[in-house]
């Protein structure tokens, strides 16, 4: 509910596909999923969460973000 843009699509990302591209969810600097992953993580595992923009994530991970990241940190 605080960061609802991070959950929107980013628009559409590539000539060869015409779907919107959503931001790639990620929990203490690992690939997790979809979006839809977030409802797998319990809130209380959670310490904080960050928005990281496409290109600050393409630095960081790789290509394939367009949308961005969704990190997830949780206190393990």
């Amino acid at each position: 509910r605080l960061r609802p843009n991070w959950l929107r699509a980013r628009g559409r990302v590539s000539l060869e596909s015409p779907e919107a591209a959503y931001a790639v969810v990620y929990m203490n600097d690992v690939m997790y999923g979809g979006l839809m992953t977030l409802h797998q993580i319990r809130p209380g595992e959670i310490q904080r969460m960050e928005f990281i923009r496409a290109m600050d994530a393409t630095i960081r991970w790789g290509t394939g973000h367009t949308s961005g990241v969704i990190n997830v940190v949780t206190g393990r």
